[in-house]
């Protein structure tokens, strides 16, 4: 990160640690530290979905084409449906402070998550509107979604040719929504 780019996300640290962060602020902080993460980091693959609405690939939407295709197995053969949450909220946060340490950075731990509801719901604004491009061709669309509904962020699968499922039957252009940031114990 060059040298300016550092005093500004440190002033997002303290607005983030304050719980005054915006959007545009986690947005930032989250495209200066992109370059300088490891694939496999899910606040990389968060920030991608700042500069890729439209994914095709990454951590988000290998987990998300796994489920999707789980899911339709579940419909059609029954059995057991595990959901498991695609990015647990304690996880990133957690990531999230490593990867700005890693930088260099001061972050007071404890405060940095307690805005762990500020977080959910920004990062929920970042992705909101991104499309999974999945190629499963029971899938009409895929796609993150927060402000349709003021829900927590989730993503909303919208399915064609399920009607005669085993466990489920799924109409036509049904969508079922799928939570993106949990912590184990459900809340986000």
């Amino acid at each position: 990160m060059k040298p300016n780019d550092l005093t500004e996300s440190q002033r997002i640290i303290g607005l983030i640690e304050t719980g005054t962060a915006s959007r545009s602020d986690v947005d930032f902080l989250l495209i200066h530290l992109r370059e300088d993460l490891r694939e496999g980091d899910p606040v990389k693959d968060i920030a991608h979905c700042i500069a890729h609405s439209k994914r095709d690939r990454g951590y988000t939407y290998k987990y998300v084409e796994d489920f999707v295709n789980k899911v339709i197995e579940w419909i059609q053969s029954g059995g057991r449906l595990v959901v498991k949450v695609l990015f647990p909220l304690d996880d990133v946060i957690e990531q999230l402070v490593k990867d700005l340490e890693a930088q260099g950075l001061t972050v007071q731990r404890d405060a940095f998550h307690q805005q762990s509801l500020l977080l959910c719901s920004r990062l929920g604004e970042i992705l909101d509107g991104v499309t999974l491009k999945l190629a499963n061709t029971h899938v009409i669309e895929c796609v993150f979604d927060t402000a349709s509904n003021n829900a927590s962020p989730n993503f909303n699968v919208r399915f064609r040719g399920l009607e005669h499922g085993g466990a489920l039957r799924v109409y036509q252009n049904t969508a079922l929504a799928f939570p993106v940031f949990l912590n184990n114990d459900g809340r986000h």
